[in-house]
């Protein structure tokens, strides 16, 4: 089945539900832009008629319902997570973000034309066909970015479209039209862009395929946001966010307040490991084979790379060095091995032990074998093994 066909029959128990109490139900969004361009999404959006009142009572039977406010509602089941939004016309907006008031109503038309995007204002309904006033379908087929009518107004007005805009441009490879290009660089209207959603958004836009180009064409107005962060390569990291964010940080001359960034993204640990990343720039590396070996393999793969791209000078030959000769990334015996080897229990004895065999592999990587690991194990035994008191 197509990928528009597995939306319309994921989303069928939602629309008999509403399709059966009289109302209107039409998919909008990231999940119909994801169906059309062959991509998996992951939650679907709904334009209904039906009120969030009527929409709690009549969907708790499906999954878990919550509302969310300004008329819309979750619903979260075993196959997806949908948010239903009653059709609505938006009022002047009061805090760059919310709208002073809503008006709710039925008309499909008037719901559309308050999008954002072209290619975020086409519909699907459950029948299958398409509502798209605005040729949407069109633009994201030839990769085109494009704001609605008066785009300069309506981006200012929540200019957390601008961002959603960019970070489009960014996952998608599409390029703005002049005039939607034109509206993106308001500086004045993205400051006052709220922070929270803003680094959300910033978060999705490195991750995309496009996200160098689109990260160093707009840096001149994200600047504004994340002044710390500057021009840079980002290929490398599209699949790994934080390393994105060091590089930008590092680019910018300002590594702390990427480390700062990140502080609430990662878990402390995780956040530990970047910290002590940084702390290797400009540290030279002993160019001897031991010393090299080592140092690679103290960090991870990707650790390794990303020092080798910024801080060439210090960390190219060894990275060169790691993928010529490879680097010992397990031991060839497990925790569980040496324990029964020596005939102990788990305990802070063997982590003391795995250290030793690290230091020996790292230094001579044909060390790394079963009976090698074996023989070094019983060694480091016969000179600080276990204590007797952790034998017992």
């Amino acid at each position: 089945m197509d990928l528009v066909g597995s939306l319309l029959g994921q989303t069928a128990p939602v629309s008999r539900e509403l399709e059966g109490r009289g109302h209107l139900v039409v998919l909008v969004g990231g999940a119909v832009r994801d169906a059309l361009s062959g991509r998996s999404w992951r939650e679907i959006d709904l334009a209904t008629s039906a009120s969030p009142e009527e929409l709690e009572r009549w969907l708790a039977p499906l999954g878990r319902v919550r509302t969310l406010g300004y008329g819309v509602v979750q619903l979260r089941t075993q196959a997806a997570t949908y948010h239903l939004a009653r059709l609505r016309q938006d009022s002047a907006y009061q805090d760059a973000r919310h709208p002073r008031e809503v008006d709710f109503g039925s008309s499909l038309d008037q719901d559309f034309r308050r999008r954002d995007y072209t290619v975020n204002a086409i519909g699907l309904s459950p029948d299958g066909t398409w509502i798209d006033p605005f040729l949407g379908r069109s633009d994201l087929e030839r990769g085109i970015l494009r704001a609605l009518p008066q785009p300069v107004r309506r981006l200012a007005e929540d200019p957390l479209r601008i961002l959603r805009g960019i970070r489009l441009i960014s996952e998608r490879s599409l390029a703005a039209e002049a005039e939607t290009e034109a509206a993106l660089w308001q500086r004045d209207a993205l400051v006052r862009t709220p922070r929270s959603r803003a680094d959300q958004e910033l978060w999705r836009l490195i991750q995309g395929e496009a996200a160098g180009p689109t990260w160093n064409h707009y840096q001149g107005l994200l600047s504004v946001l994340w002044p710390w962060a500057g021009p840079t390569g980002l290929a490398p990291w599209a699949q790994e966010p934080p390393f994105a964010i060091l590089a930008m940080a590092v680019a910018g001359g300002r590594p702390e307040a990427g480390l700062s960034w990140l502080k609430g993204h990662l878990t402390e640990r995780r956040w530990q490991r970047m910290r002590a990343l940084v702390d290797h720039l400009g540290v030279r590396v002993d160019s001897s084979a031991q010393a090299q070996r080592t140092m690679a393999g103290s960090l991870s793969r990707s650790e390794l790379t990303w020092l080798a791209c910024l801080d060439a000078r210090h960390y190219r030959k060894t990275w060169e060095r790691a993928e010529r000769e490879g680097v010992v990334r397990q031991l060839a015996l497990s925790p569980q091995a040496i324990a029964a080897l020596l005939g102990q229990s788990p305990g802070p004895w063997l982590k003391e032990c795995e250290s030793w065999l690290w230091q020996r592999v790292r230094i001579d990587p044909e060390q790394n074998s079963e009976a090698e690991l074996r023989r070094a194990v019983l060694e480091w035994a016969a000179s600080s093994g276990p204590t007797e008191e952790e034998q017992q």
